[in-house]
């Protein structure tokens, strides 16, 4: 994946994604339980997260894009969580209201999985959990980059928002993959790689 080299193309690139993905998962059927609904509603809820950044950055609400990642990487954790490590117990708890296990345990769940990269997960986790939480919750970094001089403003770079785009697309291929092998759709897990890799190959 090469990253964007102006914001105007990671703009491009990344409403262009969204809108393919979009009309590739609209393709998905399920043959609904209440492990696959739960598990495909937290992931899907995870592409709206991505979708998110990119409205909110096109808006000029930096700050609240990049609040936004840490969300759309709990959603998929959860979601692929549930599909094939959750007891039923845990899904009825859940579905009733009740908080899943920490972040932790499930990415060591995930570390078995036979159909999701959970060390993929992992490591995404383990190199950008604290400036993610940061961004979420209102930490030094989320407010540092509101002090301009003498004013307060959104103050992230466009480097900081290339990043922040390129990344969260990369995280929503991933799940939207993983949405399409929950359907046992094989055909549809190859045509959304090929349709990210068309985009972010390119320059443009």
């Amino acid at each position: 994946m090469h990253p964007s080299s102006t914001l105007a193309i990671a703009v491009a690139k990344s409403e262009r994604w969204m809108n393919e993905s979009i009309d590739l998962l609209n393709e998905l059927a399920f043959s609904f339980t209440p492990r696959k609904a739960l598990a495909v509603a937290l992931l899907h809820l995870s592409i709206e997260h991505r979708n998110a950044i990119l409205v909110s950055v096109k808006h000029g609400l930096t700050g609240s894009a990049h609040a936004l990642l840490r969300p759309q990487l709990e959603s998929a954790v959860r979601g692929f969580w549930v599909v094939d490590h959750a007891s039923d117990s845990d899904i009825a708890k859940f579905a009733g209201g009740a908080e899943p296990p920490r972040i932790d345990k499930l990415l060591t769940d995930l570390k078995s999985s036979e159909r999701f990269d959970g060390s993929l997960l992992a490591s995404v986790k383990d190199k950008n959990w604290k400036a993610m939480c940061d961004l979420t919750h209102g930490g030094a970094r989320q407010a540092g980059a509101r002090v301009q001089a003498n004013e307060v403003s959104a103050g992230f770079t466009a480097g900081d928002l290339i990043e922040l785009l390129d990344f969260s697309a990369s995280g929503s291929a991933f799940v939207a993959a993983g949405m399409a092998d929950i359907a046992e759709n094989s055909v549809l897990v190859g045509r959304i790689a090929q349709a990210f890799y068309a985009i972010y190959r390119a320059e443009a």
